[in-house]
């Protein structure tokens, strides 16, 4: 299936992940609420069983660094190959892509752009997963990787997929983070922090924020947190502002799966409590709520899938806190129709017809997030398989179509970026096969070509 579809079907899914990064968690019932621990160390400070640039690493068996360009994935290495996968960077990392070759004993990625190789390495993984990029204010590249257990089933942003085991975390070519026993990590679009779920003694878990602007490192005690036991993931992930990371906790171990990354949107009548840890060191937020599974903006802003008549309603709710808890709830609109996937910037919210509506075609529409109007709508002629996502601006809606045993997705492109001025969006079409490749031209947003024997990629305009 094409890379849009495998959102939800295929491995995980860069945050909520993006990275989504972004995994779902359940509590201990047995074990009590545990608050947070908060310890605001210097930036250098090295986490246990982790190493960072600048330091000896045990572990890393391949020299890393711009200067090694034995790590250089070939056009051979990467185009046609069915097992290799690439990622498009977002925000300022727009014009970048990762590309990730698995191997038996370890895998091989590389950044590349339209020139070509930017840098890359040797992962200590079999498999990677959830391969984050971020470009930085001062121009430099971060790029994340999480390593899979195969034996577990994770969410993530790619959907379902092995296990996270291991993570390290690249600036500009070189090591900044790596721990093999993390369960988890995001990386903030802008580049300006990123988070690791670190082991603690007696099975509890830390959230490890390191703020590269502020130069700090901020760490909170999560206590024992238990995986969902059909998925093996925790449910973490940054605000849409990128502001704050966000750890979800379901009361229940019987919760739907779901994941914040792409705006996935599954409801829930479980008592569901949010903690939210700003990036900047800030305390800490919490908000409960028996209802839904939202996507966050911010602690103060989230859009919420509640079930209304035969399907299911877009609500959009903003929160007041007083002392880090809620302190009023207020419900700006709402709107008939099942939410879809939300721009990484927040300035546009995608939301569909229900399918259990009756009705005869799919509708897709593009909502103002201040009003919930209609700012522009996608037509299907009869009921769809589909699914959406806003990157860089661009709408893209995939559909399935079958034809004489063969199956292909086809992408519908909408340039939404013109809707700000009352415009009509440029459109365009990208059609994948039933097994989609590096190099095969099935990514709506990008490509990845050869060129004198390097690969380079070629963002769409």
């Amino acid at each position: 299936m094409a890379r849009l579809v495998r959102t939800g079907l295929h491995m995980v899914a860069l945050a909520f992940a993006i990275i989504g990064l972004v995994w779902l968690m359940s509590r201990d019932a047995a074990s009590p609420s545990v608050p947070y621990e908060q310890d605001a160390v210097p930036l250098d400070r090295t986490p246990a069983d982790s190493a960072v640039a600048g330091r000896p690493n045990p572990n890393q068996e391949n020299p890393t660094g711009l200067e090694h360009l034995s790590n250089e994935l070939a056009a051979a290495d990467v185009m046609g190959n069915p097992d290799c996968f690439m990622e498009p960077g977002a925000a300022s990392a727009h014009d970048l892509a990762v590309v990730v070759v698995p191997g038996r004993d370890g895998s091989r990625f590389a950044v590349v752009d339209r020139s070509g190789f930017v840098f890359g390495d040797s992962l200590p993984f079999p498999a990677a997963t959830e391969p984050s990029l971020a470009r930085r204010e001062d121009g430099s590249v971060l790029a994340g990787f999480g390593g899979s257990d195969m034996h577990g089933a994770a969410i993530t942003d790619r959907g379902v997929g092995p296990a996270m085991q291991g993570v390290v975390v690249y600036q500009d070519g070189q090591i900044v983070f790596e721990n093999r026993k993390a369960a988890g990590f995001g990386l903030a679009d802008d580049g300006s922090s990123y988070y690791v779920l670190e082991p603690m003694a007696g099975d509890a878990t830390r959230l490890v924020v390191r703020n590269l602007d502020l130069g700090v490192e901020v760490h909170h005690d999560l206590g024992i947190l238990q995986p969902h036991p059909d998925t093996n993931a925790y449910a973490v992930g940054y605000s849409l502002d990128q502001s704050e990371v966000i750890v979800g906790t379901p009361d229940t171990a019987v919760v739907p799966r779901t994941h914040f990354a792409d705006a996935t949107f599954i409801t829930s009548h479980e008592h569901l409590e949010f903690r939210f840890f700003p990036a900047d060191g800030g305390e800490p937020r919490k908000l409960t709520d028996y209802r839904g599974f939202p996507r966050f903006v911010s602690s103060n802003e989230a859009y919420f899938a509640l079930p209304r008549g035969p399907g299911y309603a877009t609500v959009k709710r903003e929160y007041t806190y007083e002392g880090g808890e809620v302190w009023a709830v207020e419900e700006r609109w709402s709107r008939d129709l099942r939410p879809g996937s939300v721009a990484g910037d927040g300035a546009w919210l995608v939301a569909v017809s229900n399918s259990d509506g009756g009705g005869r075609t799919t509708e897709a529409h593009v909502l103002d997030p201040s009003t919930g109007d209609t700012l522009f709508l996608h037509r299907w002629s009869t009921p769809v398989d589909h699914d959406s996502r806003i990157h860089e601006g661009r709408l893209a809606l995939g559909h399935s179509v079958i034809e004489r045993g063969s199956y292909r997705t086809v992408y519908d492109v909408y340039d939404v970026r013109s809707l700000v001025d009352g415009g009509s969006p440029n459109h365009y079409q990208v059609e994948s096969g039933e097994s989609p490749h590096c190099g095969s031209g099935g990514d709506p947003f990008g490509k990845l070509e050869a060129q004198d024997d390097q690969v380079i990629y070629v963002p769409r305009k």
